[in-house]
């Protein structure tokens, strides 16, 4: 068997020739580049535009309560009511409360049990912590005090107000200092 000649342009291969081709007639070559390089262009950012649209975390809907707080000094006792709007998960909730520039937290397991093991904190639900027994810390005065909510899902402070502070009363609940005759008469909101 005879083997055949090669050709004498014979360049080494299937993809040396077409680039021979492209090189003897370039009239067209530049147009179809510049559409496979366009179409290239539009895919990636296209793509890119994709990937941060949908690793953009969502914000997280925070919760809408309205609460109240009083303060006992003599018993050392903090009170929380929550006095309108949704019931929060307690597994989503704690308390930091800023005694002396100290802050100390009240665990959602705390606010559970608090509630007598209920998982959710409603309406009219209240919340008492006392400092003393908690963390060892008294009461002195107001100007001392720093309450905070928190919702842990969506990092946000709960909007609360403080209706009471009572240094020199005796323990009294906190049903007893919200009353018609305790609520002044410019301020509506505090109404229920």
């Amino acid at each position: 068997m005879q083997k055949k000649a090669k050709p004498e342009n014979y360049s080494g291969g299937f993809t040396l020739n077409i680039l021979e081709k492209l090189i003897k007639d370039y009239v067209g070559v530049s147009s179809v580049m510049a559409e496979v390089l366009l179409a290239g262009i539009v895919v990636i950012a296209f793509g890119s535009l994709f990937v941060i649209i949908t690793s953009i975390d969502k914000p997280v809907d925070s919760p809408r309560v309205l609460a109240e707080e009083w303060i006992d000094a003599p018993s050392d006792t903090i009170f929380l009511r929550h006095a309108g709007g949704e019931p929060i998960d307690t597994k989503d909730m704690k308390i930091n409360v800023q005694i002396n520039g100290t802050t100390y937290v009240y665990s959602p397991s705390n606010i559970s049990k608090n509630l007598g093991g209920k998982g959710f904190w409603e309406l009219a639900d209240v919340i008492q912590i006392n400092t003393s027994q908690e963390w060892g810390i008294g009461i002195a005065n107001d100007e001392d005090i720093n309450v905070k909510l928190v919702d842990t899902r969506s990092k946000e402070v709960l909007p609360k107000y403080r209706i009471g502070f009572s240094p020199e009363s005796s323990a009294s609940s906190p049903e007893d200092d919200v009353s018609e005759d305790n609520v002044p008469e410019d301020d509506v909101s505090l109404r229920l």
